[in-house]
């Protein structure tokens, strides 16, 4: 409870998220409780988190999602929450505006025991728009695993590798080693695992493709 009183006190949002990713045994506990009103001023929300498949092998190139922070959600009220997650590296980054999708509004009116009286949906949620990449993921695998093997007979642990279709300019593969696994900062991120890859003296997090100096 002291925990929970300091979040509360130094948060800058009306809402604070106590708990994320809740097992199914604990979400039933808690909607019970909310319910019956044992935990007054507690809701459930219900989100969605990027499901990177086989994350490390296009990390660099797509990017990830993070939370949403105090000032960006001060900065545009009208498209985020704090429960949005936010584009931060790559694609995701540099696509946020196009790939974000509208949630749509809902007005709760509650009595004094917080119980919902009314729900008006005020606003229709809208899918964001599809991006499609010039990317080949089986290039893109090839290169990887190709670069590493000359990675091992080299004796080296840094690379980077990036292959460009010569009539458009389109990026066929984009590759740099070590890679990390962006599903890391999209699910619950743990943070030992994040300050493990923060730490690292080979630096996975940095994309050699595009910010490495080359002679």
């Amino acid at each position: 409870i002291e925990e929970l009183k300091k979040d509360i006190e130094k948060s800058e949002l009306p809402t604070v998220i106590f708990s994320k990713n809740l097992d199914h045994q604990t979400l039933i506990l808690l909607e019970a409780k909310i319910t019956s009103n044992e935990l007054p001023g507690f809701q459930i929300e219900r989100n969605f988190v990027r499901d990177y498949k086989e994350g490390p092998s296009f990390a660099h190139l797509i990017g990830y999602t993070g939370e949403t922070k105090a000032e960006e959600l001060k900065a545009d009220p009208e498209n985020y929450s704090i429960f949005d997650y936010v584009g931060r590296v790559g694609l995701e980054k540099f696509y946020e505006g196009i790939l974000r999708k509208n949630s749509g509004k809902v007005r709760l009116k509650k009595d004094a025991l917080g119980n919902i009286i009314s729900k008006e949906t005020i606003q229709l949620p809208e899918p964001g728009k599809s991006l499609v990449l010039w990317l080949d993921s089986d290039l893109q695998k090839k290169t990887e695993e190709e670069l590493e093997k000359v990675l091992k007979n080299v004796g080296a642990q840094k690379a980077a590798a990036v292959a460009l279709d010569p009539k458009t300019g389109g990026v066929l593969a984009l590759v740099s080693l070590p890679s990390f696994d962006n599903n890391s900062f999209s699910k619950g991120q743990d943070p030992e695992e994040i300050r493990s890859l923060l730490n690292d003296p080979l630096e996975p997090l940095f994309n050699r493709a595009i910010s490495g100096k080359y002679l």
